[in-house]
């Protein structure tokens, strides 16, 4: 699980998220001006919206990404439990499309509204289906040797405790809690939240 939760790792979450959010986008103003699908790509017929193509996937990449960074999207210890990631995925797109739907709208910019729409549904879609998929993949190959992290928690404590109980609860793929260590000579080898102290 660290290993998937590695800087490389979410480095690689953060180029993959650019270049969803561009085509997000792009899929989104063809569907909203033209069906079926098999034309995508082609110049968008509103003469402004065509001026504006390459300012707007500037505008929706960036915010895009100011959103998903400031949302502690790429923060490993944000994101460990799948409903804490897709929390901060759906509120990124939805704070990038209403930012972009007010800008537009204090300066007058007559945009189709339901290509915004269609972008905060396909954005989502894609940012949420493609984590999903990893997380599963993960969750598959658990049994791995390649992925298998091994944990020893520091300080058989309270806090000590709370950490082995949300490893035991998150049923994180890739984690085998092994025990704890501690400063205490007193719990050297004794057992603690069903983990032995080791050392």
């Amino acid at each position: 699980m660290f290993k998937r939760l590695n800087a490389n790792y979410m480095a690689a979450l953060f180029l993959i998220d650019i270049a969803l959010v561009q085509i997000a986008l792009e899929v989104a103003m063809a569907l909203r001006y033209q069906l079926p699908l098999l034309r995508l790509f082609q110049p968008w017929p509103q003469v402004e919206v065509q001026e504006l193509r390459i300012p707007l996937h500037l505008a929706f990449g960036l915010l895009g990404l100011v959103y998903l960074v400031g949302n502690g999207v790429y923060n490993s210890r944000k994101v460990m439990r799948w409903i804490d990631e897709l929390q901060r995925v759906v509120l990124a797109c939805t704070l990038v499309s209403l930012s972009l739907t007010g800008f537009l709208y204090l300066i007058n910019l007559s945009l189709p509204r339901l290509g915004f729409f269609y972008f905060y549904l396909i954005s989502t879609f894609l940012l949420i289906g493609y984590r999903w998929l990893l997380r599963a993949w993960h969750w598959l190959n658990k049994h791995h040797p390649d992925v298998e992290s091994r944990v020893l928690i520091v300080g058989a404590d309270s806090r000590g405790i709370e950490v082995a109980n949300e490893f035991r609860r998150g049923r994180w793929p890739g984690v085998k809690t092994v025990g704890f260590i501690t400063q205490d000579p007193q719990k050297l080898g004794t057992s603690v939240a069903e983990l032995p102290v080791l050392g």
